[in-house]
């Protein structure tokens, strides 16, 4: 799950209501794209557009937070993410909501990481 855990300006980004894809199940804190105005989980390399930031409203919207440079997001890896990676690029999970340690098309900056199997990882996400 990517949860915000810094801002580098003061402005919050506002919280807005999406239309998701018809059938799709959602996860706080999962990473989404948006293709003809309806949302869907992003895939490993596509720069994501927003991050889900609860369930369905009863009118069957999303509420999002978009993503955007200037946001420091926390999440866990799949696998060990090594300190060699802190500033390279890396890839997020099949299921949008964590990382990966594969750089080769990678979306999400690394800033840190604890380097444990599962590890705790901070950055941004710079396409």
């Amino acid at each position: 799950m990517f949860h915000v855990i810094k801002r580098r300006i003061a402005d919050v980004e506002p919280t807005l209501y999406k239309t998701p894809k018809s059938g799709e199940t959602f996860t706080l804190g999962e990473a989404l794209v948006e293709a003809e105005g309806v949302l869907s989980a992003a895939a490993a390399t596509a720069m994501p557009d927003y991050i889900c930031a609860g369930p369905k409203t009863a009118a069957g919207i999303l509420p999002v937070i978009p993503v955007l440079p200037t946001t420091v997001f926390a999440t866990e890896s799949s696998v060990a993410v090594a300190a060699n990676l802190v500033g390279a690029k890396v890839t997020m999970t099949a299921d949008a909501l964590g990382v990966t340690a594969t750089t080769t098309g990678g979306v999400f900056k690394v800033e840190s990481t604890d380097g444990a199997a599962k590890s705790a990882v901070t950055g941004r996400f710079a396409g």
